[in-house]
């Protein structure tokens, strides 16, 4: 339920280096540590987007947790101070239709129990990725003209050079 929109929620312009850890954590513990090692370097890179705090629950499938718990009445503390705080580091797991709290969830609560409907600074990235360079070159040649599937796929090398060369 949305209390008084008593304070601005401030955000800082990046996620703070303790953070990174904690994600990798979290994410250990559902894929292997060489995916989590590239989706940690992702989320480095990643910029920040928003998504208001109701979405980003219900997306991720999560309860809200009690304002009993210390780490959101530490956040909630913070918010009323006008410190700012972390984004949030998000993970797209568009396999199983859901969205990853990877490092943040506590700040969310936090924030959720100001004001539902606030915006959340956030990274986010998706879980795999998906080379479709070939066939959009394939189509946007077709589309304009400059060539034909067969004539698209006859300038492909059957020899490609080296690596590098």
């Amino acid at each position: 339920m949305t209390t008084a929109k008593t304070k601005e929620i401030k955000w800082l312009s990046d996620a703070e280096e303790h953070d990174y850890p904690a994600a990798e954590s979290y994410l250990s513990l559902i894929y292997n540590e060489k995916r989590v090692a590239g989706m940690i370097a992702k989320l480095r890179s990643a910029g920040i987007v928003q998504f208001k705090a109701k979405d980003i629950f219900r997306a991720s499938h999560l309860s809200l947790l009690g304002i009993s718990n210390s780490h959101i009445y530490k956040d909630k503390e913070k918010i009323r101070k006008g410190i700012k705080l972390s984004p949030l580091q998000l993970v797209r797991d568009e396999q199983n239709g859901k969205v990853l709290i990877a490092d943040g969830y506590h700040r969310l609560c936090a924030i959720y129990g100001f004001d539902e409907d606030a915006w959340i600074s956030c990274k986010i990235i998706s879980t795999g990725t998906v080379n479709v360079t070939p066939l959009t070159d394939l189509l946007v040649a077709n589309l304009v003209g400059t060539a034909t599937p067969s004539t698209w796929y006859a300038g492909l090398s059957s020899n490609p050079a080296p690596l590098g060369s």
